[in-house]
């Protein structure tokens, strides 16, 4: 569990401290908010883009190969018509939202394959599921904010504060709902951690992840929410730098020439990205840097590796099988 909790650690730590530097480099400002989207949107491309390149390349030495690469091709085409699908008919920021939940499920099977491939224990779906359902509610506590309010080209609406309560109540819904919705949300987690102890189902990363759990919930209760915007990089961000790391470690186990390959692979990709989002931030990235760094591209590409991201499930296997030869 060493390898594990020092990930958790190094990640959030990363994560909280990019914000800080950000703050004080900035303030509490829209600068620091599109900054913010910007480093959501580096680390969340170079972990798509690597992801991807690995796993095509793993396609390759499959038995059927090209039943691979045909269902990678369907599950594309279906995200990516599902996300414009949902831009459209609810909206951007409502979209994003249902994404961001969306993300929360894939975080979570996420976080099970990871307590098993670095801590060596298996944990229960339920446990990881309350406090999957805390940070939702966590998420929807911070909502009315002004940080919610983002454009597809990373530029805020600065909404005074009393004006918050009556766009949301025309947008979404009345502001004092939204605690509620917390609350709501610890009462359901109370009760899956019940039913863990009620049938047995107790280790002790469910101890850790119920503890995690009880500090998260009793910070929000004394010192209400953070800024949307923060809650939503550290859940994301988390997930990007999380992964980079388990790899880093992993690939060094396989080797030195496959670690290099894979630091040289990362590099490039950080490398580009960031030359990248400094040009379109100075508005020298005209065409390329508008569709790139325009958060529908962004959004829809989450959708697509999420989705793509289930091909190394059974269940999926299984049913490629039937459907693709």
């Amino acid at each position: 569990m060493l390898a594990y909790s020092t990930n958790k650690i190094l990640s959030l730590a990363t994560i909280v401290g990019s914000i800080f530097v950000l703050w004080h480099m900035f303030g509490y400002t829209t600068d620091q908010w599109q900054r913010i989207l910007y480093a959501i949107l580096i680390l969340g491309y170079a972990h798509f883009f690597v992801g991807w390149w690995y796993q095509l390349k793993s396609f390759a030495r499959a038995p059927s190969p090209m039943s691979r690469y045909r269902a990678f091709m369907f599950l594309v085409i279906v995200s990516l018509v599902l996300t414009y699908a949902l831009i459209i008919g609810i909206g951007f920021l409502p979209a994003l939202f249902i994404g961001s939940l969306y993300f929360l499920f894939h975080g979570l099977l996420n976080e099970q394959t990871l307590l098993e491939r670095q801590g060596g224990v298996h944990v229960s779906l339920i446990p990881l599921t309350a406090l999957s359902v805390v940070v939702i509610g966590v998420m929807l506590y911070a909502v009315p904010d002004q940080t919610f309010f983002f454009e597809p080209d990373l530029t805020f609406q600065v909404i005074p504060e009393f004006l918050i309560t009556l766009v949301f109540k025309e947008m979404l819904l009345d502001v004092a709902y939204f605690p509620l919705f917390f609350f709501i949300a610890v009462a359901i987690a109370a009760i899956l951690f019940g039913y863990s102890v009620w049938n047995k189902i107790t280790t002790t990363a469910t101890t850790i992840i119920a503890g995690i759990t009880a500090c998260v919930t009793l910070g929000i209760v004394l010192f209400g929410p953070p800024p949307y915007i923060y809650i939503y990089f550290l859940i994301v961000g988390y997930h990007f730098m999380t992964w980079l790391l388990f790899y880093l470690v992993t690939m060094y186990k396989r080797g030195i020439a496959e670690w290099r390959t894979f630091l040289y692979i990362n590099g490039s990709v950080f490398s580009c990205l960031c030359i990248a989002a400094y040009l379109h931030h100075d508005g020298n990235l005209p065409i390329l840097g508008d569709v790139m760094f325009d958060y529908r591209t962004f959004a829809a590409l989450t959708y697509v590796h999420i989705t793509t991201s289930f091909m190394n499930d059974a269940w999926w296997i299984s049913l490629e099988r039937r459907l693709f030869g």
